[in-house]
């Protein structure tokens, strides 16, 4: 189910992180954001990670220069995520307990992971949706050849899906550096505050 849409143009990408708007300079960019509840929408078309850049709808329009790219979040997955469950202590039981400190962070990470997907699109061009379906599945041959090669996993380095590891490699340097920022509410503009306020219903002026 559909919780909420967010749309980013040039300003807001160039908030999140400077090379968002380097990539393509003089078109116009807009980045949509569909947040989800679940997978039950059909464009997950069965992924199950946190969120999923549409490469079909990354587009480069040379004529109007324009670049625009859609992607997918499941914040009620990243809301499990974000639950700190129950613990055992000798004979004491902590109860869980969310964390929404935690899942503003994580649903941040995976927006700026799947804003650097778009940013791979928009730098490859209008065949992305070909290049990224080609990258998956050389990617898991490459990843068999190299379990059957080396059963430990050593040396696979280079087997994995680039896509992947480029977008993991910037999202994970962004949140070491801008995770402080994050918690103290600079990015809340790209983030569906409302829905998620509304998650926490019994927490008194969450992300206040």
């Amino acid at each position: 189910m559909e919780l909420d849409t967010l749309i980013l143009s040039d300003s807001n990408l160039a908030r999140i992180d400077p090379f968002f708007a380097s990539i393509r300079q003089g078109y116009s960019k807009k980045v949509t954001l569909i947040f989800t509840s679940g997978k039950s929408d059909p464009r997950w078309t069965g992924s199950t990670a946190d969120g999923v850049t549409l490469p079909k709808l990354v587009r480069v329009d040379d004529e109007a220069k324009t670049c625009s790219g859609t992607s997918l979040i499941d914040l009620l997955k990243l809301l499990g995520t974000s639950y700190n469950p129950p613990q055992v202590t000798g004979k004491r039981v902590i109860p869980g307990n969310h964390q929404p400190n935690y899942f503003r962070l994580l649903v941040a990470e995976v927006i700026v992971h799947e804003i650097a997907h778009t940013c791979q699109g928009w730098q490859i061009g209008n065949n992305f949706e070909a290049y990224s379906r080609e990258e998956k599945l050389t990617s898991a041959e490459r990843q068999k050849d190299c379990r059957e090669m080396f059963p430990n996993g050593s040396n696979c380095v280079f087997s994995k899906n680039m896509l992947e590891g480029g977008a993991y490699d910037f999202d994970g340097r962004w949140s070491k550096a801008h995770r402080a920022e994050v918690h103290a509410g600079k990015f809340d503009f790209m983030l569906p505050m409302t829905v998620m306020r509304g998650l926490f219903p019994n927490m008194k002026n969450v992300y206040r």
